[in-house]
């Protein structure tokens, strides 16, 4: 078995040209990234709690760094003890993520995809496998992230029984590097999925 056969030894300084490249390209495109996203996230948001409704995101400013920023109030009807409650036209509060919160492990992701040299895996084959991971990135990070940040809000001024706990220890894990984690979770289940089930997308 000659060398170049053999197991190709991952280089790090691809990975890291790459993460450097893609972080920048994250840097100025960031805001656009996002804005193709509210969609997908407001409907997420609408699902974590069948009382909330984001009724606007968008890009703010909190000094120097940027933030995505959602305004959540009641979808339909709730009955408190004062009585019930529908749709108050002001929202009930808002939440807010870093933008880096998105940007940075979108970067990562994609760096290590991208540059880790892999066995038997066309690049085209992990680019559609890199685009999907990403798709789970953004849809168990952002959105549940401004939703634990609300919960807190929720619980505390509108529902104390309300059960969103679970909601609020997945945001308090995302903010202590569990978003990182799961960046570099998901690249390593893409780059070791079998070859077989790789070819099997291309296929179709």
């Amino acid at each position: 078995m000659s060398a170049q056969s053999g197991v190709q030894w991952p280089v790090p300084w691809r990975v890291l040209l790459l993460l450097a490249i893609l972080g920048t390209l994250a840097v100025v495109w960031g805001d656009l990234l996002a804005e193709i996203l509210f969609p997908l996230w407001r409907w997420e948001i609408g699902l974590l709690d069948s009382h909330w409704m984001a009724t606007r995101l968008w890009i703010d400013h909190e000094g120097a760094d940027r933030v995505i920023r959602a305004s959540i109030g009641l979808h339909g009807c709730l009955r408190l003890p004062v009585g019930l409650i529908c749709d108050p036209v002001e929202p009930l509060g808002n939440a807010s993520t870093l933008l880096g919160n998105l940007t940075l492990p979108t970067a990562l992701m994609s760096a290590i995809v991208l540059g880790w040299p892999a066995i038997h895996q066309p690049l085209v084959v992990r680019t559609v496998r890199l685009v999907g991971a990403l798709l789970l990135l953004w849809a168990l990070d952002v959105p549940f992230a401004l939703g634990a940040a609300f919960a807190l809000v929720w619980r505390d001024a509108v529902a104390p029984d309300s059960g969103a706990l679970l909601l609020m220890a997945w945001g308090n894990f995302l903010q202590s590097g569990g978003r990182l984690g799961l960046a570099l979770l998901l690249a390593g289940a893409v780059l070791v999925l079998p070859a077989a089930k790789a070819k099997a997308i291309v296929s179709e």
